[in-house]
Order: C-alpha cells, then structure tokens, then sequence
C-alpha cells in the first residue's frame, strides 16, 4: 500500500511540470529551491509567518538555525521576504525580470547538484553494489 509520502510515477510528471512551466517558486525554506535551481526558476522564501500560535521562534529556526539553508541563502539565489509588501515586490520583479538572480541560482545546482545527467540512481547503486563487494 502506498504512503503519503510515497510519489507515483504520474506525481512526479506533474511535479515536474509544474516546475518546467512556473514562472516563480514561492516556498518556505525547502529543498523546492535546489528544483527549482536546477530548471531556473526565479525563488522566493517567505520568512514570515503572521500566525500568532507559531509566530517568528519557527521561522527564525528554520531560516537561521539551519546550516544547508545558511550556504543556499549565501548563494544569493532564493530571495528572501520578510513581511507581504516585501512578497509582492519580489513577485513584480521576478514577473518583469526573469533573469534577477540567475547566477546565484546557478551557484545552487554547483553546492547541491554536483551533477544533473539523470544518473544519480546508477551512481547510488553502483557504489552500493561496490560496498557490497
């Protein structure tokens, strides 16, 4: 039986395509930024929850407590928000301007990617095979 977390074959087409056809990524601080990276999608972080039962401890912890997401953010690849009007001029200038922070999202797929040549699966398994040896 398949879990929730368990991705079917039609999922991950969509996932997919949702990114090769997005204009932007809007998430909060998630790995979504290495995908996002890697088809060159404009980023956006939100660091704002505006829910009083979560408040800033959270996002603080999230944003700043967690070192893979310190070197992502150090790349200047993710825009950071901090607060809705912040949101929204991000969005504009990704809209009328694509291209802003490119390089910094190309720094990302270097630190996390390593490679993207649809082999890592064969790597993985080669090197476990090995192991095994």
């Amino acid at each position: 039986e398949r879990q929730d977390w368990e991705f079917t074959w039609q999922d991950m087409r969509h996932f997919a395509n949702s990114l090769y056809y997005c204009e932007m990524l809007i998430n909060y601080a998630s790995t979504l930024n290495i995908d996002g990276a890697a088809f060159n999608k404009p980023l956006i972080d939100v660091v704002f929850d505006d829910r009083p039962e979560y408040g800033s401890k959270f996002v603080k912890w999230v944003y700043l407590g967690k070192d893979h997401n310190q070197r992502l953010f150090a790349t200047n690849g993710a825009r950071l928000v901090y607060n809705v009007r912040e949101l929204i001029t991000a969005i504009n200038n990704y809209l009328n301007n694509p291209a802003l922070d490119q390089l910094g999202r190309m720094a990302i797929v270097h630190q996390q990617c390593w490679r993207l040549d649809g082999q890592s699966g064969k790597r993985i398994a080669d090197f476990i095979a090995y192991q095994l040896v």
